[in-house]
C-alpha cells in the first residue's frame, strides 16, 4: 500500500518538539506571539518546543501546556499528547521531582539558625515593649 501524498501536503513531523515548531510556523506565530496567546513567557513556549520539561513544576502543566497549544495551532492535541507519552520519561513526575528536590534543598533553612532568629526577634520584641 503506497501512500500518496499530494505535493501541497507536508510529509508530518515526528517529534512532539519538532511538529509543535512547524505548526507554529505553518500558522504564522513568532514564538513571542504564541506565547502571549498563551500567556506564558516565550521562553516556556521555547521549552515545549526544546522538549525540555525539567523547568515545570509537575507533568501536569507540561500536558494542560501542549493541549492549549495544539488547539491554537489547530493540531489533534491526541496525537501530541500521545507522541508526548511515548517517551517513559514522561509518564512520570520523576524528572520534575528529582529538579524540584534539588532545588528546596538549597533553600532549606537550618532548625537551629531558625530559632536563633525567632528568638532575637521575640526579645527585640520584648525589648521595645518594656522601653514604651
Amino acid at each position: 500500500m503506497n501512500e500518496i501524498t499530494k505535493p501541497d501536503e507536508a510529509v508530518p513531523v515526528r517529534d512532539l518538539g519538532s511538529r509543535l515548531r512547524a505548526a507554529r510556523e505553518s500558522k504564522g506565530l513568532t514564538l513571542e506571539e504564541l506565547a502571549d496567546q498563551m500567556c506564558l513567557l516565550p521562553s516556556v513556549v521555547r521549552d515545549l518546543e526544546k522538549e525540555d520539561y525539567t523547568k515545570f513544576d509537575a507533568l501536569i502543566y507540561v500536558t494542560g501546556y501542549l493541549r492549549l497549544y495544539s488547539r491554537l495551532v489547530q493540531v489533534d492535541e491526541r496525537e501530541i499528547l500521545s507522541l508526548f507519552y511515548k517517551n517513559p520519561i514522561n509518564r512520570a513526575d520523576k524528572v520534575i521531582v528529582e529538579n524540584k528536590l534539588s532545588i528546596s534543598s538549597r533553600l532549606r533553612i537550618s532548625p537551629l539558625l531558625f530559632m536563633v532568629v525567632l528568638v532575637t526577634l521575640a526579645l527585640l520584641i520584648g525589648l521595645l515593649y518594656l522601653g514604651q
